[in-house]
């Protein structure tokens, strides 16, 4: 277990290569991971350089291609790469990633993300990568802190752009079942919710 995301940076870096994987049950921890970790790794280890693989829109060809042009960096051995937004696609990028198992050797490491609720079905498709990833396991939830209401609010305004809707205009579709229970919409009332929290908590 890491107690923090500097410690799980710092044992990631201990390795050459390495390979981890980082669960996740909260959308908003995942989001905040994300934008933790590059810097983080960076502190712990100076010259590295992150590449980011969201697969949530690709199909399995597309994210083959994505692993291959990511091993083909002039910068790849100080590369970390992490790959996140699999869940569509859960057993098949699995089953790339495990017969790439010995070309992402190339990298400095490799960090993959999946829903919690996802993770068998990823581990029984990749037995090799997770013989070689080992103990190098842990959750979004324990390593990165909080959004604070700054980033909250920071990212409902990101994701109003993205669907061209106001939060308000959301919430009354999101109540009414007019919008799709994906994980984009689920993000953005968790988003909510949690800054609902945030206001609360700050009333004297």
């Amino acid at each position: 277990m890491f107690l923090d995301i500097e410690q799980f940076c710092r044992t990631l870096v201990s390795n050459q290569p390495s390979v981890a994987m980082v669960t996740w049950a909260s959308h908003v921890a995942m989001d905040s991971f994300v934008k933790r970790f590059g810097p983080t790794l960076r502190r712990e280890q100076a010259g590295m350089v992150l590449s980011k693989l969201n697969g949530a829109d690709l199909d399995s060809a597309s994210f083959e291609e994505r692993i291959s042009t990511a091993l083909g960096r002039r910068d790849v051995s100080t590369c970390a790469l992490l790959v996140y937004g699999i869940e569509p696609l859960t057993t098949a990028s699995a089953g790339i990633l495990n017969g790439y198992r010995e070309k992402l050797a190339r990298f400095r490491a490799t960090i993959v993300m999946i829903r919690e609720n996802r993770r068998r079905d990823f581990v029984v498709a990749c037995p090799d990568l997770m013989d070689w990833m080992g103990t190098l396991v842990a959750r979004a939830e324990d390593l990165a802190p909080p959004l604070t209401l700054r980033e909250v609010n920071a990212a409902v305004k990101r994701i109003e752009r993205q669907f061209g809707m106001s939060t308000k205009e959301f919430l009354t579709k999101w109540h009414s079942g007019e919008v799709e229970r994906n994980d984009d919409h689920w993000f953005w009332n968790e988003l909510i919710a949690i800054r609902h929290e945030m206001k609360s908590a700050a009333k004297p």
